[in-house]
């Protein structure tokens, strides 16, 4: 089971994510953030998602879809912006998740209520060096465990006295939780919009999760 969900800043805003089908069974799985807010951000992210699944068609391990990424991104330096971008590879039928992470946030792992960061960033955001190298993780994954992917969005928005929601308490939202992929990040939004309270928004915020049957 599946479930995501995004809320921009600004009308439109950087953050995107994207399911891409493959054959035997196979999922790619794109999260990241556009620098920047607003339009131009929307406007790079639209063409990234495009992107992300023309690339991927032709070779779609996880690492060297990143090498590619960053290249186009770099030839087009599009205005200075860059994204910072996880790439997997979900293997539904053998449960193995392949992770290349482009300058972005860790990804969450529970398992059996233990709370792992797993595919931490194997190089520089995409759009800023060309021909950097990634490199990707395998991981098996049990029936039952659960993966949290996040823009820094989830992380960061601050309360009034200017503490951050921070990674810990997420980590530990998240190994209380014992409802379905879709109620977690019901209760996060709610969780987030309580700590920060009447402060505004700052930065979009998008989270993805799923369950292992």
């Amino acid at each position: 089971t599946f479930a995501a969900q995004t809320h921009a800043a600004q009308v439109v805003g950087g953050d995107y994510y994207d399911f891409i089908p493959f054959e035997n069974e196979r999922l790619g799985i794109v999260l990241g953030d556009v620098s920047g807010k607003g339009v131009p951000a929307a406007l790079q992210m639209a063409r990234l998602m495009s992107d992300f699944r023309y690339i991927s068609q032709v070779d779609p391990e996880p690492a060297n879809v990143l090498v590619q990424i960053n290249n186009t991104l770099c030839e087009r330096s599009y205005r200075g912006m860059f994204t910072t971008a996880v790439f997997c590879m979900l293997d539904m039928k053998n449960r193995k998740l392949c992770i290349a992470n482009g300058g972005h946030l860790s990804v969450l792992l529970k398992s059996k209520n233990s709370i792992a960061e797993i595919g931490s960033a194997s190089g520089t955001p995409l759009g800023i060096l060309p021909n950097m190298q990634y490199s990707q993780e395998e991981y098996s994954l049990e029936s039952g465990d659960e993966i949290l992917i996040f823009t820094d969005g989830v992380t960061e928005p601050k309360n009034k006295q200017l503490e951050e929601f921070g990674t810990d308490r997420l980590k530990s939202m998240f190994a209380n939780h014992t409802g379905s992929p879709e109620e977690f990040l019901q209760d996060l939004e709610k969780a987030i919009k309580q700590f920060i309270g009447d402060a505004p928004q700052f930065d979009d915020l998008t989270s993805l999760t799923f369950k292992t049957l």
